[in-house]
């Protein structure tokens, strides 16, 4: 997972980023413990892409600071992972309430985040070039429709998964051949378009996940090999 450093009133923590995250922060219990926040004495309610349903500890994160730069107080939540899915360093994140006032570049290759302001269309041509697609906030989760082998489905963008995912609906399957199957557990769409951008044959791990209401979730397996620009509030994306 893509994990920067994040200084929390003068204390630095790895948090890994996730731009499928619901807050702008999430710690977890054991980092809450060491980080001085302010709990605002509400909570939520939650799900998690295993299905678990959880409550979470809401609270404002004082002086925030991300790669050398002041971003000020955040509103956050505790962050509850479930315990066969936890991050390799079992660490909270930074997520989509953040990153989307930015347009927000991710470079795997290179091991680099940029971040511009939102609608900076230089930055934006000089990154990714100028072939675009679409992305769309709904139900606060940042998604795209990708012309594929399989038909035209939506998938989510999430940086805090490890892999590319599909449901077995979307793409013919039944749950119970998904389950059953164990050389259908991979599926590989000969053809996926954003936009007017092909990105090639791309394989997906078949998972009837809990949770947001997409066909696929674009992760690392998508990430890994190029430069991806996602500029969520201009409904822009765009990768080399």
């Amino acid at each position: 997972m893509p994990t920067v450093s994040i200084g929390i009133a003068g204390k630095t923590l790895k948090l890994f980023v996730d731009s499928a995250g619901y807050n702008a922060i999430a710690l977890t219990s054991d980092e809450l413990r060491d980080v001085p926040v302010k709990y605002s004495g509400e909570s939520t309610r939650s799900t998690n892409a295993s299905g678990e349903i959880y409550e979470s500890r809401r609270f404002v994160a004082p002086d925030v600071v991300l790669g050398g730069v002041a971003i000020g107080d955040l509103d956050g939540g505790e962050f509850v992972f479930p315990a066969a899915a936890a991050p390799p360093d079992r660490n909270g994140y930074i997520g989509f309430a953040l990153l989307s006032r930015f347009l927000f570049v991710l470079d795997y290759p290179n091991h680099e985040i940029r971040l511009y302001p939102s609608g900076s269309t230089a930055a934006f041509a000089s990154e990714c070039g100028a072939k675009q697609f679409d992305i769309d906030i709904v139900n606060g989760v940042a998604q795209s429709v990708a012309h594929t082998s399989d038909g035209a489905l939506a998938f989510s963008w999430d940086t805090g998964s490890t892999r590319s995912v599909i449901r077995p609906s979307a793409i013919g399957m039944t749950t119970d051949a998904a389950k059953g199957v164990r050389a259908m557990r991979s599926h590989r769409m000969s053809r996926f378009a954003l936009g007017a951008q092909d990105a090639g044959p791309q394989d997906f791990v078949v998972i009837d996940y809990a949770g947001i209401g997409v066909d696929g979730v674009l992760g690392t397996d998508f990430f890994r090999s190029r430069v991806v620009c996602l500029d969520f509030p201009q409904g822009a994306g765009a990768f080399r």
